[in-house]
């Protein structure tokens, strides 16, 4: 089941390759499950394996989606993400 009314904004920072920025709008209930599925789903949109993610979480009614286990995982960590040899 699609989720409207959010859209992640992500920063995808790799070792050896420019940035990429992209917005994930309609997000699916299966994506939102967890901190870890969120994780890979935003991994398949990437160019290459990000050594940084750096995400926004855009909506109108926020205080509605909060409560949700991955997005709340994502605001504990302030929405930033280090892999490989930054981590």
């Amino acid at each position: 089941m699609r989720i409207t009314g959010i859209e992640l904004q992500v920063i995808a920072t790799y070792e050896d390759h420019d940035q990429d920025i992209f917005t994930m709008g309609e997000l699916d209930t299966d994506t939102l499950k967890s901190e870890e599925s969120l994780l890979q789903t935003i991994k398949m949109f990437c160019k290459k394996e990000p050594v940084k993610l750096s995400l926004c979480w855009i909506s109108d009614n926020f205080k509605a989606y909060a409560k949700n286990k991955a997005i709340k995982a994502t605001l504990e960590k302030n929405g930033k993400y280090f892999f490989g040899a930054w981590a």
